[in-house]
């Protein structure tokens, strides 16, 4: 369903929100040109709902997807956004989201999520690939962005290695004093740290906070959840990071394990501390994932 509407000077943008089992977002910044959509969904028939949405709403082709990272719940809908594209789709990635994607990842095999979902799940070999590489270092705030403009809008991008994912991208309006941050800095939802690289994202979330201060930006579009200022959604996603690998460490004192009995407390004290709203069925264990990688990712830094 379509739960809000932000008008700019030149621009507007609107959000595609599926239900709750996935609660994945999808924008449409519509201008003068054209849509240009961040994110295209999981499923076929959110996808297709989103796409209705958009023709309904608007009249106008889509002209370029931009994705924000590789999660199959971002970019499996791209086969039906790019039925109603002008000419060949435009679909705007890092080089590491194309890298995942055309190994067939998306947070865990396409072949495994085409088996659970069935129809409702494209053939992996049905999605476009990217075919517009944006460039950008891992380090958000001394990288210089890579800068363009579709339909009239300017954009610039700014690429994280290992945080949620193993390619991030926020893509910045800087004209609009806006942000899409996808799963980088989500709204009341368990980040995913299954990577092992908590210490990294939190040293990236810092830097993009600073950064997007000192651009003025004053509102942050996430994946999941809804829109806020990049100060909440980011002090957020820190906030929880930081209190789970307290008490992993913590637990990790004495005998350098993480039990059983242990991942259990832990995750009882998040739910306690943290309104998860929109955590989803997709990723019923995702908790305990994290919680294991960040006692992996602890113990190899003591060894270092």
């Amino acid at each position: 369903m379509v739960l809000a509407q932000d008008s700019y000077d030149d621009l507007t943008i609107r959000r595609y929100s599926s239900p709750n089992f996935a609660q994945v977002n999808s924008y449409w910044i519509e201008t003068a040109e054209g849509i240009i959509v961040v994110d295209a969904q999981l499923f076929l028939s959110q996808a297709n709902y989103l796409r209705n949405e958009i023709q309904n709403n608007t009249g106008k082709s889509v002209i370029a997807v931009l994705l924000t990272h590789p999660h199959a719940d971002h970019f499996a809908g791209l086969p039906i956004l790019a039925e109603v594209a002008v000419n060949d789709l435009s679909i705007y990635a890092s080089q590491g989201t194309y890298d995942e994607m055309k190994n067939g990842n998306g947070g865990r095999p396409l072949t495994d999520l085409k088996e659970i979902y069935g129809n409702d799940f494209p053939n992996p070999e049905d999605i476009p690939l990217p075919n517009r590489i944006v460039e950008n270092g891992d380090r958000a705030a001394e990288a210089k962005p890579h800068r363009f403009e579709i339909g009239g809008v300017t954009f610039e991008a700014r690429v994280m290695e290992n945080v949620d994912s193993p390619s991030s991208t926020v893509w910045i309006l800087p004209e609009h004093n806006i942000a899409l941050v996808g799963d980088f800095a989500p709204d009341r939802r368990t980040p995913s740290l299954r990577g092992g690289t908590s210490a990294n994202y939190l040293a990236r979330l810092k830097e993009m906070r600073e950064l997007l201060e000192e651009k003025e930006i004053v509102k942050a579009y996430p994946g999941h959840g809804e829109p806020g200022t990049p100060e909440n959604l980011i002090d957020q996603t820190m906030a929880y990071i930081t209190y789970v690998r307290t008490q992993v460490e913590t637990s990790l004192v004495d005998d350098a394990e993480l039990s059983d009995k242990e991942s259990t407390e832990i995750e009882a004290s998040i739910k306690d501390r943290f309104d998860l709203k929109y955590d989803t069925l997709l990723l019923p264990r995702i908790t305990e994932i994290n919680l294991r990688a960040i006692a992996e990712e602890l113990k190899a830094d003591k060894e270092l």
